[in-house]
């Protein structure tokens, strides 16, 4: 877990309902908490923490989007990665579910990540700036400061 201030790096992709989409310029005002998976093996991690997001979601009305990050050679292959999400992901995550191809280093590096082996979640603030970053599978000390960062 790591507190800091970075302006969120422009990041393009589409959601699940096709739509393009440029982050932070498109987000939602006010704060948003940004769940990066760079493996479709990341979905067991990202899946601990959806109880903890949802409830954020609600009671603190906090946005927030899942961002899967593949490698940029893997872009030939977008349209069968698409229908194969479109078919996991509940519908009612397919706008707030984006895909990004890029290359997945450098663009962990600009979110504050330490690497790409775990998920990573970033808070982002109404400034678009990242002042928190976390990864790997849901913790309650993990939660207890997103927690404090989203109240700060």
């Amino acid at each position: 877990m790591s507190d800091l201030s970075i302006t969120a790096p422009s990041i393009e992709g589409k959601d699940l309902l096709q739509q393009a989409i440029r982050i932070p310029e498109d987000l939602p005002p006010g704060p948003c908490i940004l769940l990066f998976a760079f493996s479709p093996a990341h979905q067991s991690e990202a899946m601990t923490w959806v109880p903890a997001l949802t409830d954020l979601a609600v009671s603190r009305k906090v946005a927030v989007r899942q961002i899967i990050v593949l490698p940029a050679f893997a872009k030939v292959g977008e349209r069968i990665v698409l229908d194969q999400l479109v078919k996991i992901v509940p519908s009612e995550a397919h706008d707030a579910t984006v895909l990004v191809f890029s290359d997945q280093g450098a663009l962990a590096r600009s979110i504050g990540a330490g690497d790409t082996n775990h998920i990573t979640l970033a808070l982002v603030d109404a400034s678009r700036h990242i002042v928190w970053t976390a990864s790997g599978p849901h913790t309650s000390e993990t939660e207890t400061a997103l927690r404090a960062q989203v109240a700060a």
